[in-house]
């Protein structure tokens, strides 16, 4: 089995086998499993498998952070398109990855495609402009929300290093996956989201991905998974 984690916090997969074992679903070498934004990266994985004619087993997606549609027209244009809508590029130092539901509903006067642009090109300079401030803006989220599990118990921890996970960018705008490909080739597309996640927009992400594969949505569940009582 291959595991992309989300970006910028890493949960040992423990915290997922037992998730995936009361579904009845038993992972071989074969299969990819992507949280969070590591669900893009295992997007990627699928693909790059698929076209090398590597056999791939069940692609499995939980609690997927990817933004539909992204296009990347604002290179040229970002200045002038935050001052259009009234964004402060301060508030580059306030957000991370993790809040574009907040972000959306915030700016809901902006097209879809065009939001997901200005706020991962926000978060890329966010992030570059000072990695560690981003990722302890990251665990201070998944705190207040309650998204933080016992950290002996499951290993988790913070990543610094970029010789441990992915960057930023390889985590949320280098996408290149085919849902075609996947659907047709691996041997079960399945993904996992939970109703009561704060994260991703459960309904939007579920309306998605259930055009290629089998979708849950999880009722009384959060982001980890874990029952939200």
């Amino acid at each position: 089995m291959t595991y992309f984690g989300g970006f910028g916090i890493h949960y040992d997969f423990d915290i997922f086998k037992v998730f995936l074992d009361n579904f009845k679903i038993t992972l071989n070498k074969y299969d990819i499993v992507g949280f969070n934004t590591g669900a893009n990266l295992a997007l990627n994985y699928a693909t790059n498998q698929i076209e090398q004619n590597n056999r791939v087993g069940k692609v499995i997606l939980l609690s997927p952070l990817v933004f539909i549609k992204y296009t990347n027209l604002l290179i040229q244009k970002e200045h002038e398109i935050l001052q259009k809508y009234k964004i402060d590029i301060n508030i580059k130092h306030n957000i991370t990855h993790l809040c574009f539901e907040e972000f959306q509903y915030k700016y809901s006067q902006i097209p879809y495609n065009m939001l997901c642009d200005i706020f991962i090109n926000l978060c890329l300079d966010s992030y570059n402009d000072d990695k560690e401030s981003y990722l302890a803006r990251i665990d201070r989220y998944l705190m207040e929300n309650k998204l933080l599990l016992d950290r002996k118990k499951y290993q988790c921890r913070v990543f610094t290093h970029s010789n441990i996970a992915p960057t930023l960018k390889d985590s949320i705008s280098n996408i290149s996956y085919d849902l075609n490909k996947i659907a047709k080739k691996s041997k079960l597309f399945i993904v996992f989201i939970a109703e009561n996640d704060r994260i991703i927009n459960s309904k939007q992400i579920g309306n998605y991905f259930s055009q290629f594969g089998i979708c849950y949505i999880l009722k009384n569940y959060n982001h980890i998974l874990e029952y939200d009582i």
